[in-house]
């Protein structure tokens, strides 16, 4: 063999490793596979348990590339997932059915909460009730300024959808947009709040800075809220891709799902109480109160029964007709497209 014949051999054997070197990191197992983009809400309670699978190793367990996106809120977060620039949002089904109203498929692959996230949060001196049933509470809320995340955000229909109920108009009730959690409490402290609508994390800091309660909690049976809020808690966040990336990704939802599953299954678990605190202080900034250490317990109380991995299609078509009520979608459409076959049932 000469040695322009070596050379020629030699090249096509490097041509055919690089090739085959292409293939592998072109795989979606590959080294090179791109990360499974998944949205935050950064320092919201909502989010935990994504944290909890990123920092415990609960993604890369299931051979996931895990990146975390913050995005501030819902409305943002359907942009995102709209122009691809993130796989999988964390976001209130209601958010989904406006997007699938406007021609978007969007599908729920694992849920989130099973209990609905907002609480009515009242200023010390309102002077509102505190424990009982919604509608005179509601009542009460003619000439205050009731702060939500921004106007036509989850928070805001929750009071309209309130109002609905207990029969007062939208124009008695003041909401103003106030931002987020952070912006909640400031405003409390500031006098220019009566009323937050928020997460219950917010709601156990006003209440142990001494400025505030939460007077109505929608989980509990004697507030009586309406079926859109009590039964459409019960899927009250969740976790959507669109129905092209779910098409194309089905086994990286599945590696998803069950690590959604494993994190869920370890903050259940008693046995991780210190860890799930210490979680909690990396998403919650730590509060400037006397006792920090029983905010985060509180927090951690309540958590159990807030967190779940369910999706409930019944739980969505509550949420829809709540939608119908305030006259933000025309009509009802079929909901059991947005539901993944593979996604945990209640």
């Amino acid at each position: 063999m000469t040695t322009m014949e070596r050379r020629l051999g030699f090249r096509r054997i490097f041509a055919v490793l690089g090739f085959c070197a292409g293939l592998y990191f072109a795989q979606p197992g590959g080294a090179a596979a791109a990360p499974l983009r998944v949205q935050v809400m950064p320092g919201n309670f909502a989010s935990l348990q994504v944290y909890i699978g990123a920092s415990q190793g609960f993604y890369k367990k299931e051979g996931l590339d895990v990146e975390l996106i913050k995005i501030a809120n819902g409305p943002q977060a359907n942009s995102a997932l709209v122009s691809k620039s993130v796989d999988v949002i964390m976001n209130m089904p209601d958010n989904m059915i406006l997007l699938k109203h406007r021609g978007v498929d969007t599908v729920a692959v694992v849920g989130d909460a099973v209990q609905y996230p907002f609480f009515l949060i009242e200023r010390k001196g309102a002077g509102l009730p505190a424990g009982g049933a919604y509608a005179p509470l509601v009542k009460g809320l003619k000439g205050k300024t009731i702060g939500v995340y921004g106007l036509g955000s989850s928070t805001d229909r929750f009071v309209r959808q309130l109002g609905l109920g207990a029969g007062v108009l939208d124009a008695d009730l003041n909401r103003v947009a106030m931002g987020g959690p952070a912006q909640a409490v400031s405003g409390l402290v500031a006098g220019k709040l009566d009323m937050v609508v928020d997460v219950l994390s917010t709601g156990i800091l006003v209440e142990q800075m001494g400025i505030g309660q939460r007077v109505l909690d929608c989980s509990d049976p004697v507030a009586k809220c309406p079926s859109s809020i009590t039964e459409g808690g019960k899927t009250s966040l969740a976790y959507f891709t669109t129905k092209d990336f779910l098409a194309e990704n089905a086994d990286t939802m599945r590696k998803f799902v069950r690590a959604q599953q494993k994190v869920d299954a370890w903050m259940h678990d008693p046995a991780n109480r210190g860890a799930l605190v210490a979680e909690l202080k990396k998403v919650l900034p730590v509060p400037t109160i006397a006792d920090p250490e029983k905010y985060y317990a509180a927090v951690a109380d309540r958590a159990v029964s807030f967190f779940g991995v369910s999706v409930s299609l019944k739980a969505l078509e509550a949420i829809q007709q709540g939608l119908l009520d305030t006259g933000e979608v025309p009509r009802a459409l079929p909901l059991a497209d947005m539901v993944w076959a593979e996604a945990p049932k209640p």
